[in-house]
Order: structure tokens, then C-alpha cells, then sequence
């Protein structure tokens, strides 16, 4: 985990510098103004850490602009882990749906829920596999850099904590819409 926050501070500058490199370059387009086929997006998150904690993680997310304001997107995920030093690996998957509001330009609310297959510890230290739902609620940032794209940082929090969650406050994510 130590090598996990240089990596996403590093992501979030980035992010930034994008959002406002690009801001000046936008044009305001509303959803009514889309035709109906463009409306339609695809996307995700993807993430890569190689070394001694090796984190891979495949997203896509499919998705459609329901209003000027409202998004909804449906995916799967993939996430494979492996800690060369404890010996451990894991692998997660599952399916995730959200509702993205706009606020106002950049700012959104952001809404999640993901049913996730994982190992766990139970409460006698044995690895055990099951089901998991995660609720992630939160906001964060949404810049456009097309008619029909825009990249987003988010900072959800888990609102389900219990022993088998592989999630910890908050839940930080960077990707890009097509």
C-alpha cells in the first residue's frame, strides 16, 4: 500500500494538468443536442503495478447520457493481485453499476454499486472466497475533451465496511470516457 499514494498522486497531477489544458478548449454541448447513437459511451478503469506488488486491474464500463446532467454506465472488473513478500496473491471480479450527476461543470456526484468475488479473512484468519456488494458514494471531478468524452477523478467511500471488504477509505478512481 506504501507504493500505492506516490503512484495515484502522481495520476491526480496529471489529471489536473488535462482538465486544464482542455478546459479552455471546450465547448458546452447539451445531451438534448447529441443525436440519439452518440449518446452512447464506453469506458472504464484500468491499472497497472508491476514489482514486488504486482496490482492489474481491467474495467470496461458501458453507458448512456440520460440527461443533459445524468449518466448511467454498467460494467465488469477484473483485479489480480500478488505480494511477492507475504507470498499472496488474489484475484477479484464482479459487476458495477453507477449514476453520475453533474452538479455544475467539473464537479459531479457519483453513485456505485459493485458486486465483487474475493477472498477474504474470516473472523477465525482463514482465507476464504465469496460475494461482496460495495455501495461507493462520493464526487469528484469530470472534464470534457470531446463531444462525447471526458475524463474523470472520483473519491468514493465505501459505505459498506464490514471484515470482508477489499476496499479502504476513501476509494480513489482516474479513467477516461469515450
Amino acid at each position: 500500500m506504501q507504493y500505492f499514494y506516490p503512484m495515484m498522486r502522481k495520476l491526480i497531477y496529471v489529471f489536473i494538468l488535462i482538465s486544464l489544458n482542455s478546459a479552455y478548449a471546450q465547448k458546452n454541448i447539451s445531451a438534448e443536442d447529441i443525436p440519439l447513437k452518440e449518446k452512447f459511451f464506453l469506458g472504464g478503469n484500468m491499472g497497472l503495478q508491476f514489482g514486488t506488488y504486482t496490482y492489474i486491474e481491467v474495467a470496461p464500463l458501458a453507458g448512456i447520457h440520460l440527461k443533459p446532467n445524468l449518466d448511467w454506465a454498467a460494467g465488469l472488473m477484473y483485479t489480480y493481485l500478488n505480494n511477492s513478500i507475504t507470498d499472496y496473491s488474489s484475484q477479484m471480479y464482479g459487476f458495477n453499476t453507477y449514476f453520475q450527476y453533474t452538479v455544475f461543470q467539473p464537479i459531479v456526484f457519483h453513485t456505485q454499486a459493485e458486486i465483487i468475488n474475493s477472498d477474504f479473512f474470516d473472523t477465525q484468519g482463514y482465507i476464504r472466497r465469496d460475494w461482496f456488494e460495495a455501495v461507493l458514494v462520493g464526487g469528484g471531478l469530470k472534464q470534457k475533451i470531446g463531444v462525447n468524452s471526458y475524463s474523470f477523478l472520483l473519491i468514493l467511500w465505501n459505505l459498506n465496511t464490514s471484515y470482508n471488504s477489499p476496499y479502504q477509505n476513501p476509494v480513489i478512481k482516474v479513467g477516461v470516457i469515450f
